[in-house]
């Protein structure tokens, strides 16, 4: 059967509509086996009702991007494509190579948004390089012209390669408890800050996943070295609280929310991320460290308000 882009965006774009944010709307829509989820970004409940729509959560928006949920409201993202109706921006970006997309389309009328004239510099200089090291094709739909470009093109040679890969352990029954739980963790490797838990299938079956800070997939340090020296609002790591989430996308799973530990206090984006995934509760080993003070500034303004239990 061939795909309609045209139609898969129009749904995206009509998406966008829904979004309640006054001048950055985005939808997006994850497209697999001929099925579809789409979202648009949105103010996760429990952040507009405590911390308000239009103020920080450390450094962070307060605001779910559509990419991100769209992402984690998808069964498995292995392969899929996705529609965006404006510019993803770096974050995004690292999250669908995380999540194996193949194929990005975005809408041309982008460059014209609010929200594509801030981000298209980064877009240019950050997003296209994360794309094609990542193998990620991505396409230029033209709806007026009826016409779809190709405007980043993977290097063939390039491999999709992982700087940690995220490890997994199948447990039995028995392992199903706090106790067990904390004894996994203990046993891994822990030099770097990095995050843990049970995630579970459809059938119920549980997996230990275990994840590091890494690069995003495909960037050397060259890369690396670049992206942060030519900036510094963007990062080119993927955190490992991020990583948890996506993984579990690609691979058809939900974490546990009683089985989520951070081995320090996760950044602001990532705490968004974690309440806009729907997550109410986290064990962090460490809640005096973090990446940067920002992160620090978010877990107090989540405490003060009670908007997620801390263990």
């Amino acid at each position: 059967m061939n795909t309609d882009h045209f139609e898969l965006m129009k749904l995206a774009l009509k998406m966008e509509e829904q979004s309640e944010h006054d001048t950055h709307k985005v939808g997006a829509l994850i497209h697999k086996d001929n099925k579809q989820v789409v979202r648009a970004n949105f103010w996760p409940e429990p952040l507009a009702k405590h911390i308000g729509k239009h103020k920080k959560l450390g450094n962070a928006s307060t605001t779910m991007h559509a990419e991100m949920a769209a992402i984690c409201a998808s069964q498995s993202t292995e392969g899929a494509s996705i529609y965006i109706t404006d510019l993803p921006c770096p974050n995004c970006a690292k999250a669908i190579a995380e999540a194996r997309i193949t194929h990005v389309y975005i809408d041309s009328h982008t460059h014209n948004t609010p929200l594509g004239l801030k981000i298209k510099p980064y877009f240019d200089d950050i997003s296209t390089r994360i794309f094609k090291k990542a193998g990620i094709f991505v396409y230029e739909m033209n709806e007026p012209e009826r016409t779809i470009n190709k405007i980043v093109t993977p290097d063939e040679s390039i491999l999709r390669q992982i700087h940690r890969p995220v490890r997994q352990i199948s447990l039995e029954y028995e392992d199903i408890n706090q106790p067990r739980f904390l004894e996994i963790i203990a046993a891994q490797s822990n030099k770097v800050s990095f995050a843990a838990c049970y995630a579970k299938s459809d059938l119920g079956h549980h997996t230990f996943l275990f994840a590091q800070v890494s690069r995003s997939i495909g960037l050397s340090p060259e890369d690396a070295e670049e992206i942060t020296n030519g900036q510094d609002k963007y990062e080119p790591s993927l955190q490992p609280i991020n990583r948890l989430i996506l993984a579990c996308a690609r691979h058809g799973l939900k974490i546990d929310p009683k089985y989520l530990y951070s081995s320090q206090t996760p950044t602001a984006r990532e705490l968004v991320n974690i309440i806009g995934a729907g997550y109410s509760s986290i064990h962090i080993g460490d809640n005096t460290k973090c990446r940067d003070k920002w992160g620090l500034m978010a877990l107090k303004q989540l405490k003060k308000h009670n908007v997620i239990e801390f263990c």
